[in-house]
């Protein structure tokens, strides 16, 4: 099936005089260019516009032309194409990945120098997989929720017992309070919690697989958080289609929303997802910087495209934009206390299934959550990934912050630097081999937090 991964649609950033110039100087080169949505990112007593732009042609080619013109032109703004978002989850086995090595990132993601950014080579490579991707957990509702609470994953990092009853430890600690956005796909039928909200958005799916279903990936992760932080109030934003893919743009409208709605709060992001931008988003990144300048926790999957990896050296690290500084890069682990064998590095580990590969039955390690799309149980079991980590990791911010009453720039660091100094160290940990590195300071372990 073919992609849809090529663009017309460009993203402009920058003050909103020089979108507003950079677009002239096109149009003036004899550029089409056609505004159709514009987002206004207020931070630190200025703002950033964010313009998508219809173009008659290809958007990358178009945006090196305007990076000519910005820089003849004096003009601190970047374009850059609409390009694909999702999560490279379940068993898309024929993906190599969000392959994006990290960037070396400058201070102020509000004033750009000029840098020639160059587009290279794509780097998926598309295959065909006909797996399922979600499976029933469970034949009765009673038998899925007894699943989803004695799963191996909530008792290594300490959330529950072998019985599914969460420890004494964390009674005190539940995330009253703070709230969690969730960017991903809606699920497929309508769901009630009082715990959870949607924003749904009508987001196309953009994969190759236009007829796949993962619609229960965005409620699955949102399980996971309210697992962990029960009384966090759980913020579902649509930011990709039912096949887990979509494109930038609706996810920066979906992440300033939240932004805002959160403005002055505790709050979360949890971004089970990754970008295939090249240079990595300048208007994700602002965007991320705005969330965690005012007190915000950021979250995101360190990506899944590590499973053929030959040796250590070439161990892939965090894809954008867990790749981003001020960003929890989350890495995902086995049963073992290992690296899952397609985990990318990151920060921090909590687990996340082992074996993309392997069916379902046969796989003892696969996750559990709350789904729509398979039977009645209410809960389904998906293959793994690091999409699945994140939102422990998520979760266990919101207790967290539970406790802050004071939260601002330094948040960030300060989340990091507990969920690190509380981590159980990977298995072999010192030991330079592809199932121990990766793992950042090692596995999420909440009873240490309170401890």
């Amino acid at each position: 099936m073919a992609s849809t991964r090529n663009t017309d649609e460009l993203i402009i950033t920058g003050s909103p005089e020089a979108v507003r110039r950079l677009q002239e100087c096109g149009k003036s080169a004899g550029e089409t260019l056609h505004e159709q949505r514009r987002l206004t990112i207020g931070h630190k007593a200025r703002n950033l516009d964010v313009a998508l732009v219809k173009t008659n042609g290809s958007a990358r080619s178009l945006a090196d032309r305007l990076a000519d013109l910005a820089r003849a032109d004096r003009l601190a703004v970047k374009a850059e194409a609409n390009c694909p978002t999702g999560h490279p989850n379940g068993r898309d086995r024929g993906a190599r990945g969000w392959n994006l090595n990290p960037w070396a990132w400058g201070e102020d993601p509000w004033a750009w120098g000029e840098d020639p950014w160059a587009w290279g080579e794509d780097p998926w490579a598309w295959g065909e997989d006909a797996l399922p991707l979600v499976m029933p957990a469970g034949a009765t509702p009673a038998e899925g929720e007894a699943l989803f609470w004695q799963q191996g994953a909530f008792q290594k990092i300490g959330l529950t017992d072998g019985a599914g009853q969460r420890l004494p430890a964390l009674a005190n600690h539940q995330g009253e309070g703070v709230l969690v956005g969730i960017f991903d796909a809606m699920p497929a039928q309508a769901v009630s919690y009082p715990w959870l909200t949607l924003h749904p958005a009508n987001v196309p799916g953009e994969g190759p697989w236009d007829d796949r279903d993962i619609s229960d990936h965005g409620i699955f992760c949102a399980s996971l958080v309210h697992a962990v932080a029960p009384k966090a109030q759980v913020h579902l934003y649509e930011a990709c289609g039912k096949d887990g893919h979509g494109r930038l743009f609706p996810l920066l409208e979906a992440i300033e929303a939240f932004v805002a709605l959160a403005a002055g709060k505790p709050a979360v992001l949890s971004l089970s997802l990754g970008s295939l931008c090249v240079d990595g988003s300048a208007a994700l990144r602002a965007l991320l910087q705005k969330a965690t300048d005012m007190g915000m926790v950021v979250c995101a999957a360190a990506g899944n495209a590590a499973h053929s990896t030959p040796k250590v050296s070439a161990l892939l690290h965090a894809q954008v934009p867990a790749a981003f500084p001020n960003v929890i890069a989350v890495s995902a682990c086995n049963l073992s206390d290992q690296r899952a064998k397609y985990s990318q590095r990151g920060d921090i580990a909590a687990p996340g299934g082992e074996d993309l590969d392997r069916p379902g039955p046969d796989d003892t390690e696969d996750m559990y959550g709350l789904g729509v799309s398979v039977g009645t149980s209410g809960y389904v079991r998906m293959d793994g990934g690091t999409s699945f980590s994140t939102p422990l990791v998520a979760g266990a911010a919101a207790l967290l912050l539970e406790g802050m009453t004071v939260r601002g720039e330094q948040t960030y660091s300060q989340v990091l630097s507990a969920l690190q100094a509380a981590a159980r160290p990977a298995a072999g940990a010192g030991v330079e081999t592809l199932q121990c590195c990766g793992l950042g300071a090692g596995v999420l372990y909440l009873p240490t937090l309170f401890g």
